[in-house]
């Protein structure tokens, strides 16, 4: 049986174990534009109002999931779900046959199991990575609340689809990419040029099959690439918004 850590360690960017974001370019076919910091803060109000409005995403505590992960890389679909609080706790849990993995943010600590090995506190890349995937869970939110800097990166386009790329940063994590369809105001992919084993490689992920849930705006399904090569996919099959989650959850077990 294929152990599952390995596997997920390629399989998507939102299990990345221990890579540093180097700053990246605009990306292939992304053109320069000059806009003001007006007309970028116009762009986000409407991925707000796409992603169901100030009101709902204010009034999101609590977000979980519930999927698979279907992969090249391993035999059968690997068990997926997510627990997450706007308080910045966040539990990732993956499993695949007797194997499985769990990731835990509380704040600023993090934590990381699998079957072979006890959970450990983790730092540096292994725990910006975890603080990454929760800044992609919740992005709309973080958008909303003035979370990054942010510019314009330019036109492109994701599988045909006009899009506007926008380029994020704040003081503690790796840049973020996002790519929004110019016509619905979705964040259709997010990217970054990663650095793994001394060369850099773009990671992203595409997002797939909207469906409102609870008046939010989610992926269903969510597709990754390493180098432009597609490596996984995430299907989600149930979200819950706003469900009772104990504490306990995101506290290492004892």
């Amino acid at each position: 049986m294929r152990n599952v850590r390995g596997v997920l360690s390629k399989a998507a960017p939102f299990f990345l174990i221990a890579t540093v974001l180097a700053p990246g370019g605009l990306g292939v076919g992304a053109k320069e534009s000059s806009v003001s910091p007006t007309q970028v803060e116009s762009l986000v109000n409407m991925i707000v109002d796409a992603y169901g409005g100030r009101e709902v995403l204010k009034n999101i505590h609590s977000l979980s999931a519930k999927g698979v992960i279907v992969s090249p890389l391993y035999e059968g679909p690997a068990e997926y779900s997510f627990e997450l609080m706007r308080d910045r706790k966040l539990r990732v849990e993956t499993r695949f046959g007797n194997s499985f993995e769990v990731r835990l943010l509380n704040g600023e600590h993090g934590y990381y199991q699998t079957a072979d090995a006890p959970m450990t506190d983790v730092s540096g890349a292994r725990l910006l990575s975890m603080v990454y995937q929760f800044k992609e869970l919740t992005m709309p939110y973080q958008l909303m609340m003035s979370a990054f800097i942010i510019t314009e990166g330019g036109r492109s386009t994701v599988n045909g689809i006009p899009v506007k790329v926008l380029m994020l940063k704040d003081k503690e994590g790796p840049p973020m990419r996002l790519y929004v369809d110019t016509k619905n105001r979705r964040i259709i992919k997010d990217s970054g040029i990663f650095s793994m084993g001394g060369s850099e490689t773009e990671l992203s992920s595409e997002f797939h099959d909207f469906r409102k849930v609870g008046g939010r705006l989610l992926p269903f399904r969510i597709v990754n690439y390493v180098g432009g090569q597609k490596i996984g996919e995430i299907r989600i099959h149930e979200y819950r918004v706003n469900p009772e989650l104990r504490d306990a959850l995101f506290v290492p077990e004892k």
